[in-house]
C-alpha cells in the first residue's frame, strides 16, 4: 500500500478537456502492476470524472 508518486505526468489535454466541462474535480486512479520487488515502474494514471 504504497503511496504511488507520479513524475512528469502529461495533464495539457486533461486541462483542456477540464476547461471545455467547466469541471476541475475528478478522482485520479493509479494502479501499478504487482510485481514484487519493484521500486519503480510506468504506470497509466487515469483521470475520472
Amino acid at each position: 500500500m504504497g503511496m504511488p508518486l507520479i513524475d512528469a505526468a502529461a495533464v495539457d489535454e486533461l486541462a483542456t478537456l477540464c476547461a471545455e466541462l467547466d469541471r476541475y474535480a475528478f478522482l485520479l486512479t493509479v494502479a501499478p502492476p504487482r510485481i514484487h520487488g519493484l521500486t519503480g515502474v510506468p504506470v497509466n494514471p487515469l483521470a475520472v470524472f
